[in-house]
């Protein structure tokens, strides 16, 4: 038998924007005070690219927001990318 919810409408443009939002905030979370693994893979979801399911760019696109400067946002509160990235790698290589 298939689930009734297969049938249901797809999600509303608020929801995907609530969803955004929602991954986007546990990334800035993680990066501002995760575990070293969480923290060096949100800063590589951030300034790496657009990695995995949900990326950076699609998230920012969702919430009408520009992806460049909001990484320019956040490397003003964190700092420079590269030494955010470099960091959390060194991290989680001392931790493991």
């Amino acid at each position: 038998m298939i689930p009734t919810v297969l049938y249901e409408e797809p999600a509303k443009g608020r929801d995907l924007r609530r969803l955004a939002g929602a991954v986007l905030t546990q990334a800035i979370s993680d990066l501002r005070g995760g575990m070293p693994r969480r923290r060096r893979e949100a800063a590589e979801w951030i300034f790496q690219g657009n990695s995995g399911v949900i990326t950076f760019d699609t998230c920012c696109a969702y919430l009408n927001r520009d992806p460049d400067r909001v990484r320019d946002k956040i490397a003003q509160s964190f700092g420079p990318p590269r030494n955010i990235v470099q960091a959390f790698a060194e991290a989680s290589s001392r931790a493991a």
